[in-house]
């Protein structure tokens, strides 16, 4: 999360990378926060230790959109941030799909794969972290998002994230088996 300690928590992550061979760090930027500065702090400082950030858009934080995310990747250099693209961000942030088909692949820096169903309420912070579903499970446009990652030769991390509530209180394994068994069904390794 970028805030005032931005820097000292790169240096923090700077060491767990150099520690687990990671080449790859998450960052999210909260509304409110005046992040450029930290941004560009934690890429020199991860960077400088060959690790790349992935920057995270959300309809509740500082870059709302993926054209903001991509305004700032761009400002930071593409070799040192990239995007982090989440399917629950992507379709709740109303993203236009010709944006998403026009990405370079090596501006995605992890993609984050999952579902939601219909919203209950306008709380997106909430719906964002207690809500989601394995992908196939909900209401997103799985198969179009699916073809269009696909299309753009996309070869990087596809993670599953699924951020809820009810899949919390799931035993460990019986939640991996869902998780993987709807991520084979729904983006198959072609």
């Amino acid at each position: 999360m970028l805030g005032p300690d931005a820097a000292a928590d790169a240096e923090r992550l700077a060491t767990l990378a150099r520690a687990s061979g990671a080449t790859t760090c998450l960052v999210a930027w909260p509304a409110g926060v005046d992040g450029y500065s930290a941004l560009e702090a934690s890429a020199d400082i991860l960077s400088a230790n060959r690790v790349r950030l992935a920057l995270e858009f959300f309809p509740y934080g500082a870059l709302p959109t993926l054209e903001s995310a991509l305004a700032a990747c761009e400002a930071v250099g593409w070799d040192r941030c990239g995007v982090l693209l989440d399917t629950w961000h992507f379709f709740r942030s109303g993203e236009p799909w010709d944006l998403l088909r026009s990405l370079d692949p090596e501006q995605i820096a992890i993609v984050h794969a999952n579902d939601a169903p219909a919203m209950v309420s306008d709380d997106l912070s909430y719906e964002s972290r207690h809500r989601r579903l394995p992908m196939g499970s909900g209401t997103f446009a799985v198969a179009e998002l699916v073809s269009a990652i696909n299309s753009l030769d996309y070869r990087g991390v596809i993670s599953a994230e699924v951020l809820s509530t009810a899949f919390r209180e799931q035993e460990p394994l019986e939640g991996a088996r869902t998780l993987m068994d709807a991520f084979r069904t729904h983006w198959p390794v072609g």
